[in-house]
């Protein structure tokens, strides 16, 4: 899974989904020996697993339209996520 600051607009997500299945093919990877997900693993890489956002006055400094989104890359599952404001 990987996290990113994004418009959440369905369109906007379909095309994120897309761009990363163009970016990474679903076979011919090593790893896919051990447990067939190596793509879910190098989508995620390029996508990254956390975001830093400032906190004003007790709220989020994101934009206008923007979110926190979580990006599943090999499920769908259960997730956790940590939240940590420092």
């Amino acid at each position: 899974m990987g996290v990113v600051v994004n418009e959440a607009e369905s369109r906007l997500l379909n095309d994120l989904a897309d761009a990363l299945d163009h970016l990474v093919a679903d076979e011919g990877w090593r790893h896919d020996e051990i447990d067939d997900n190596a793509d879910s693993h190098v989508r995620a890489m390029l996508v990254g697993e956390s975001v830093t956002v400032p906190v004003d006055d007790g709220g989020l400094e994101l934009g206008r339209w923007q979110s926190i989104l979580a990006v599943e890359c090999d499920g769908p599952r259960s997730r956790t996520l940590d939240i940590r404001v420092h």
